[in-house]
C-alpha cells in the first residue's frame, strides 16, 4: 500500500520528504509547528541553552488529552497549549526525529542537539547499514527506502544506545 501511495502521489507531483509527509515542490512544511488535536505534541529546538546544559534542549508543547477538554480550550481565549523546555534528547529520541526525514542529517548534528559523542550511535548505525536501513553519503546519514518502510525496526537499533 505504501509503494502504491508513493507512486500515485509522485505521479501527481508530490515528493515524499518525511515519513508521513508529501508536498509539491517549494511547499514543504518547515517543521511540525501546526500539530493540532487532542493529545498532540509539538517538538521544537529551544531558542537558548538551559541553565543545566550548553545545549538548547527541546520545547514540548502538548494539547489536552481529552477531546472534550481540547475542544473546550479551543473555544476559550487561551491557545490550549502548555509548554516546557526539556533536557536535550537522548540518542534514540534524536534518531526518531532525524531519521523521519528523507534528507537525513549530518553527523555533527547528533552532538549539537544531544551533547552526546557520535560514538554513542555508532553500533546502531553499523547495524542499520548492515540491514540496508541507512546510507552514508560523505558526512550525511540518510534512511533508505527500506529504512523508511521499516522505521520502527530501524529505531529499535538505537534503544540500547
Amino acid at each position: 500500500m505504501q509503494d502504491h501511495i508513493e507512486a500515485r502521489l509522485g505521479a501527481a507531483g508530490y515528493g515524499h520528504y518525511e515519513t508521513s509527509a508529501f508536498a509539491k515542490p517549494k511547499t514543504r512544511a518547515a517543521g511540525t509547528t501546526s500539530t493540532t488535536g487532542a493529545s498532540a505534541i509539538t517538538l521544537a529546538s529551544a531558542p537558548a541553552p538551559t541553565a543545566s546544559s550548553s545545549h538548547a534542549g527541546i520545547v514540548r508543547e502538548t494539547r489536552p488529552k481529552s477531546p472534550a477538554a481540547y475542544l473546550a480550550a479551543r473555544h476559550r481565549a487561551d491557545s490550549c497549549r502548555s509548554g516546557a523546555t526539556s533536557p536535550p534528547p537522548s540518542c534514540p529520541e534524536f534518531m526518531m526525529n532525524a531519521l523521519r526525514l528523507n534528507q537525513g542529517f549530518p553527523r555533527r548534528l547528533l552532538a549539537e542537539r544531544t551533547g552526546l559523542p557520535f560514538e554513542d550511535a555508532e553500533e546502531g548505525l553499523l547495524k542499520a547499514r548492515q540491514q540496508g536501513f541507512i546510507t552514508v553519503d560523505g558526512d550525511t546519514l540518510r534512511p533508505t527506502t527500506r529504512g523508511r518502510h521499516f522505521l520502527n525496526e530501524l529505531l529499535m537499533l538505537f534503544l540500547a544506545a
